[in-house]
């Protein structure tokens, strides 16, 4: 298979994922805001809004994918790369604000007192949810280890994300109903606090996983070096191939950025001044196939060549 058919194949596993997705939220959404009315549990009914922002954020992604397959125009000179990260760090930016919305409404619920009713359906929904979450964060995270997708890398973390949230709340109910009906009179007191004290605990636990995404984008957008491996491999390896095929063994500087899915990269590297510029033509189409044979998410490569007197 071709770079090409790979890039498609891709891309249609990415699709065919979100919108699976997709549709794990909606059921997410219909059992969450049901079980949660019928309750009264307001960690239900917030959980249901989180779902509610996921989707908007997966339709998004449906409309980005077919941007990325666009080649760059005359608007957009270096291509549609760099809506990628700013999906991926708006929806970093939704998933610390839901965090925070939930740990509002959990510290609104232990000042009101919020008493949940009918703990069998909460529970039974709970782990109905648990076992959605779980299903499809497992079919998008072996996805995403097959494309090396960011996109899919970002969707398996809210999922994730997803999986600990509807944990802590089976926990917080299950310990709340012992709580409430084998506790004594003190202990069953304090019982309509532990859900909401749970959510909080869990909200911030998984706050990292929204932050490491926001962290992981603002990166791509800042062009800032993807990491010093990345360039160091490269670097080593335009080294091997300017020795062993044009036995040059000069300086060579590597600068890196990345947007999404694509990596580029500007090479600096020296030749002798009595050097043929006929032989400079076939050093730089020689890296361009090495490199792109080696790194397949390498977009372009831009070379300044340096004289040495």
């Amino acid at each position: 298979m071709d770079a090409n058919d790979q890039g498609a194949g891709n891309s249609q596993l990415e699709k065919k994922s979100i919108i699976i997705s997709i549709i794990g939220l909606f059921i997410l959404s219909a059992v969450g805001v049901t079980s949660g009315i019928l309750t009264d549990s307001a960690t239900l009914i917030i959980q249901t809004f989180l779902y509610i922002i996921d989707v908007i954020v997966a339709f998004l992604s449906l409309r980005i994918l077919k941007k990325l397959a666009n080649p760059p125009d005359e608007n957009y000179h270096f291509g549609y790369y760099k809506l990628e990260p700013v999906l991926i760090n708006t929806q970093g930016a939704l998933m610390i604000a839901g965090a925070v919305i939930g740990i509002m409404f959990a510290i609104q619920d232990i000042i009101h007192e919020d008493n949940v009713q009918n703990y069998p359906l909460i529970f039974s929904a709970a782990c109905l949810v648990l076992l959605i979450n779980f299903s499809i964060w497992f079919y998008l995270y072996v996805n995403y280890k097959k494309t090396g997708s960011s996109f899919l890398k970002a969707a398996s973390m809210q999922w994730m994300s997803n999986l600990y949230e509807t944990l802590g709340i089976i926990c917080g109910f299950l310990i709340s109903y012992l709580m409430h009906h084998y506790g004594s009179p003190p202990v069953a007191s304090i019982a309509p606090y532990v859900d909401p004290a749970m959510a909080i605990i869990l909200s911030l636990l998984i706050l990292k996983i929204p932050v490491k995404l926001y962290k992981e984008s603002l990166v791509d957008l800042l062009d800032a070096n993807p990491g010093q491996d990345i360039s160091a491999e490269i670097t080593d390896f335009t080294r091997k191939v300017l020795w062993e095929k044009f036995n040059l063994d000069g300086k060579i500087t590597i600068k890196l950025r990345k947007a999404g899915r694509k990596m580029f990269v500007v090479l600096f590297f020296n030749v002798p001044a009595d050097y043929p510029f006929d032989r400079v033509h076939v050093i730089m189409q020689t890296l361009n196939d090495e490199i792109g044979k080696s790194f397949k998410n390498i977009s372009s490569v831009d070379y300044h060549i340096m004289i040495l007197n």
